[in-house]
């Protein structure tokens, strides 16, 4: 069942993944997008868009309406300000959380710590075509 879900909602959930979440600028964007750090690499961050826009009649952020409602969680890196990586979109359907908790966390975790020997970024974990997992480079196929 599709559900709505309040600002307030929406940052205890990230506060109790992660500690670390921040409310962050992004030009261009109108819903509220949160940041948080990955281990100790600081060029490395998970951002979640939230699909909270601000309503000017209620003078609230709220969520985006049916069909128009996936959370997304993305790993950017600010060294090349690129996207590297990122999960399927989390509908807000009951049980939310959850699975927004699961993304995240397997964004988090991917990043190995492992230098690649070709350019020098880290390694993370991917899944080839048949669904195995490896280590590759940030950068590919860069």
């Amino acid at each position: 069942m599709f559900v709505y879900i309040s600002k307030e909602e929406f940052e205890n959930v990230l506060l109790n993944i992660h500690p670390g979440f921040k409310l962050i600028n992004i030009k261009n964007t109108n819903e509220l997008v949160y940041e948080a750090p990955i281990k100790n690499i600081e060029y490395l961050k998970v951002r979640v868009y939230s699909t909270l826009e601000y309503d000017v009649k209620t003078k609230k952020y709220i969520s985006r309406d049916y069909g128009k409602d996936a959370i997304r969680v993305m790993l950017f890196d600010y060294e090349s300000q690129h996207f590297i990586g990122g999960k399927a979109n989390t509908k807000r359907i009951t049980g939310w959380q959850d699975r927004l908790k699961e993304k995240i966390l397997e964004i988090a975790t991917s990043v190995s710590g492992l230098i690649c020997k070709n350019c020098g970024s880290y390694l993370v974990i991917r899944k080839s075509k048949e669904g195995n997992e490896f280590l590759g480079c940030i950068n590919y196929p860069n």
